[in-house]
C-alpha cells in the first residue's frame, strides 16, 4: 500500500466511525423531545410576588411520551424560592383558587433566584400526547421574596406553540423563557 491509499483508507475508517457514533447519539436523541421558548431577547417579566400568584406558560406536546423535566428561567430581581410548587395541566391551566390548584400535577419544588436557570427533574413523569397544549405554572414560596419569571414581550416572543400563563389567563403578547423534555 502507498502512502496515499494509507490515507484514504484511514479517512474511509474515521468516516464510518462518526457515522456510526452519530447513529448511535442519534437513535437516543431520537427517544427525547424538547419544547422549548427559545427567545431572541428577554425583555418582560411574569412577577409572583403574592402565594396567590400562579405563573408558567402553555405548551403544545411535541411527541407522545412523558414530562420528564421542565427548565425555566428567573430574573436576576427574583428571590431564592425553597418551598415552591409545580403545577401541570391537560390543556389549559384553570385551576388556581387562592391557596389551592386543582392540577393534574403538582409536586413541591426549589427555584434559585438571582437570575439563575431551574430545572426540576419530575418525581413521577407526567404522560403527554403529540400536538395536544399542557400548561405548567408555579407557585412562589409564600415566606420568599418575590418570584420573577423571564419572558419576551411581542414582537421578541416567537414561541408560537404557547402562550404565557398568568393566574389563569393567558397572554398571547409574551412568553416565558422555558423548556420542557418529554421522553
Amino acid at each position: 500500500m502507498n502512502l496515499r491509499s494509507i490515507i484514504s483508507s484511514m479517512a474511509l475508517f474515521a468516516m464510518l466511525f462518526t457515522l456510526g457514533a452519530c447513529s448511535s447519539t442519534g437513535t437516543s436523541a431520537s427517544n427525547t423531545c424538547t419544547t422549548s421558548s427559545k427567545l431572541a431577547k428577554t425583555d418582560a417579566w411574569v412577577r409572583l410576588v403574592t402565594v396567590n400568584d400562579f405563573g408558567g406558560s402553555t405548551f403544545t406536546a411535541c411527541k407522545t411520551g412523558a414530562i420528564t423535566s421542565l427548565s425555566f428561567n428567573v430574573s436576576k430581581e427574583s428571590a431564592a424560592q425553597p418551598n415552591a410548587l409545580l403545577f401541570l395541566e391537560n390543556g389549559l391551566g384553570n385551576g388556581v383558587e387562592v391557596y389551592q390548584s386543582y392540577s393534574d400535577y403538582h409536586q413541591p419544588i426549589s427555584i434559585e433566584g438571582a437570575g439563575k436557570s431551574t430545572t426540576i427533574t419530575l418525581k413521577t413523569p407526567f404522560p403527554v400526547k403529540k400536538g395536544e397544549m399542557y400548561t405548567w405554572y408555579v407557585q412562589k414560596d409564600p415566606d420568599a421574596g418575590p418570584l420573577v419569571q423571564a419572558a419576551s414581550e411581542k414582537p421578541n416572543n416567537t414561541y408560537t406553540a404557547g402562550k404565557s400563563w398568568y393566574n389563569n389567563d393567558t397572554y398571547s403578547d409574551m412568553d416565558n423563557v422555558f423548556s420542557v423534555n418529554i421522553k
